[in-house]
Formats: structure tokens, C-alpha cells, sequence
């Protein structure tokens, strides 16, 4: 059962790309042109990235379990889940 719910979840997740419109760069950066903490926002955010896959398998897994555990405490508190 909970193979199904991850399933779902998966299926119907957002697949658009993250986008930085200009606005959100401005208050970024404090201003209209480039400055050190745009690069340092660019920066988190590879480092950020480069972290979530290399550590990926593992937070899927941990998801998994959260997943699982809120599942049976549904269960136990005779809350079902209609699909």
C-alpha cells in the first residue's frame, strides 16, 4: 500500500524547472546589477543540489519510512485513506 502512495506522489509532483525571474533576482542581488551575494545565492544553491544527489538514496529512504510510519499511525487511530 504504501508502494502505491509513494507512486502517486511521485506521479503527480510538479515537473516544471525552477525559475529565476528577474524579480526575485533583484531582491537577491539589493539592487539591478549582479553583486557578490547573487554569487554566493548560485553558489548554496549548486552546493545544495550536489548534496541532495549524493545523498539521495538516503533521504528517499528516510522519506520512505516517514511515509510508512504516518501510514500505520492512520491505521492504528482507525483513519482510513480513501483513494
Amino acid at each position: 500500500m504504501i508502494q502505491y502512495i509513494l507512486a502517486i506522489m511521485f506521479l503527480i509532483r510538479d515537473r516544471t524547472p525552477f525559475v529565476l525571474t528577474s524579480d526575485m533576482a533583484y531582491v537577491i542581488n539589493g539592487g539591478d546589477k549582479p553583486s557578490a551575494k547573487f554569487h554566493h545565492f548560485v553558489d548554496l544553491c549548486c552546493q545544495a543540489f550536489n548534496i541532495v544527489r549524493k545523498h539521495g538514496n538516503l533521504i528517499l529512504h528516510l522519506f520512505g519510512l516517514v511515509c510508512f510510519k504516518i501510514f500505520l499511525s492512520l491505521e492504528e487511530n482507525n483513519y482510513y485513506v480513501i483513494m
